[in-house]
Parts: structure tokens; sequence; C-alpha cells
């Protein structure tokens, strides 16, 4: 199990006042440093429940985040360009140009960036939307 050291800080959160495991009110979240093998110094700065000692969604493990960013960079630009190719609208493309290559590349990254971003927004309204 990861080391955990418990500090004597708090802090609020924007826009997660409530704990969604234990359903209480939280002004405050109490502040770990958790063993991280993420981080240069070897450590996270969680935020946790006073209460049940649960993770706020901010530091909470969201991993539908990142596979929907790769479903965005791969899936999206292709079905994109289908949908801009049925209207006759698809542009002329050629990546023998270092420009267009890095531009669909931008495209790919903004598309897989926005769809993990929304589904994040998603997934946390969902969870909050019961709240008292």
């Amino acid at each position: 199990m990861n080391e955990c050291h418990r500090t004597e800080s708090t802090e609020r959160i924007k826009g997660e006042d409530w704990c969604v495991a234990c359903k209480k009110p939280v002004g405050e979240w109490s502040v770990y440093f958790e063993e991280s093998i993420h981080t240069d110094s070897g450590y996270d700065k969680v935020r946790r429940c006073p209460h049940c000692n649960e993770k706020c969604f901010e530091d909470g493990n969201f991993s539908l985040g990142c596979f929907f960013f790769f479903v965005g960079l791969f899936g999206l630009p292709p079905l994109w360009l289908g949908l801009l190719n049925q209207f006759g609208l698809a542009p002329e493309l050629d990546f023998d140009h270092a420009g267009t290559a890095l531009g669909f590349l931008a495209f790919a990254i903004l598309n897989g960036a926005a769809l993990s971003t929304l589904v994040a927004k998603t997934y946390k309204w969902c969870l909050y939307r019961d709240k008292p």
C-alpha cells in the first residue's frame, strides 16, 4: 500500500462541496501527501473527505477520460473527414507537406481533449446531480 502522510492543512475545492462516497457536505478537504510514481518528487498532493477519507473527484482516478482521449484522437478525425466527404466539403489533404500533417495532428489532439473533457464533466455531473 502507498505511504500516506496527513498534513494539518485543509483546502476548499470549487465545485466540490459534497462527498459522493458518504453523501455529506464538505467545506474543507483534508490534504495528504501520498507516494506516487507519477511525479518527480515521489509524492502527490491528494485531498480527501474528512468524514470517510475518500478522494475528491478532482484527485480521483477517472480512467475513462484517458480512454476517451484516445477515442477522440484516433476515432473522431476519420469520422469528421468521412462526414465532410459525404457532403462534398472534404478538404484536400496533402500529407506530403509537414504543415498539413501537423495541422491534422493538432486537430486530432483537440478532438481527443474535447471528448475527454466532455466525458469527465458529464460523469461529474452524473455523480453530483443527486446532491442534497
